[in-house]
């Protein structure tokens, strides 16, 4: 579990990445070598003044711009052998798949090092969550635009009953869903500008009145729709263990009333 510091707002936020698999080797000061990757979307970055040489399976190049500085480059290869020709300094490189570079993982062998997904734990007190009604509050902000669902929920500790609320696989779209005793009570999606900057939420649930607010302004509405029985769960999931919440989080808090 890492800790974002966000500039200039004081603070910072819980940083729940997805689990990453290192491809490079001797990361900390690079040198030339050939990785066998498949057709899919991979993200190389790096720190320092050099740059890296791509040939083989993809033909391009990525150009350091500082000490301090990491440059990143997305691309897809074709499946085989794709050689990273290293010139000047190049520090703390990094390849995965997919979209997203995550925080750097260090390696000191030839192979490949796999870092495991953060899991919060422990969250939640059933004492303080109202199954009456309520209003689930959250400021979040998604890691990359990269086709994955990420979602928290209040549940009962099953699948059967949870209200669910996060960001779906679809570009800046969010979704909430409110099912009780296995039966959609609440199924609303919508749309905000960037789900990569920070957006504050506030999920209203009570007896035919539910709502979401987002940056202060009522943006959905639904009256009509039952509560899901006992509430006792806070998760980093969709309530039934998949579709974890991989995103930066500034808080997270659960109100035992409909706040207005």
């Amino acid at each position: 579990l890492g800790q974002e510091v966000v500039p200039n707002s004081g603070c910072g936020s819980w940083l729940l990445e997805p689990q990453q698999t290192q491809l490079y080797g001797e990361t900390a000061t690079m040198a030339t070598q050939t990785k066998t990757v498949t057709a899919v979307e991979h993200t190389v970055g790096f720190y320092g003044t050099g740059t890296i040489t791509f040939t083989g399976t993809y033909t391009g190049s990525l150009v350091g711009t500082g000490v301090n500085d990491r440059v990143e480059l997305t691309f897809t290869p074709t499946a085989g052998s794709l050689i990273s020709t290293v010139s000047g300094s190049v520090t703390s490189s990094q390849l995965v798949t997919g979209s997203y570079l995550g925080s750097y993982i260090p390696n000191t062998t030839t192979g490949a090092v796999t870092r495991l997904g953060d899991i919060p734990n422990n969250s939640g007190n059933a004492n303080l969550i109202n199954s009456e009604e309520g209003t689930l509050y959250a400021e979040i902000a998604a890691l990359a635009n990269d086709s994955v669902s990420r979602y928290f929920s209040l549940s009962d500790g099953s699948s059967s009953n949870r209200i669910r609320f996060g960001y779906t696989s679809v570009d800046n779209s969010y979704r909430l869903l409110i099912i009780q005793n296995g039966a959609t009570q609440v199924d609303i999606t919508n749309t905000v500008s960037n789900t990569l900057s920070y957006n504050k939420f506030a999920i209203k649930y009570k007896q035919n009145d539910f709502a979401v607010w987002v940056n202060g302004i009522e943006e959905d509405v639904d009256t009509s729709g039952n509560i899901p029985f006992n509430l006792s769960d806070l998760a980093f999931d969709n309530g039934a263990g998949g579709d974890n919440f991989y995103g930066k989080n500034k808080a997270l808090a659960v109100y035992k009333t409909a706040l207005t």
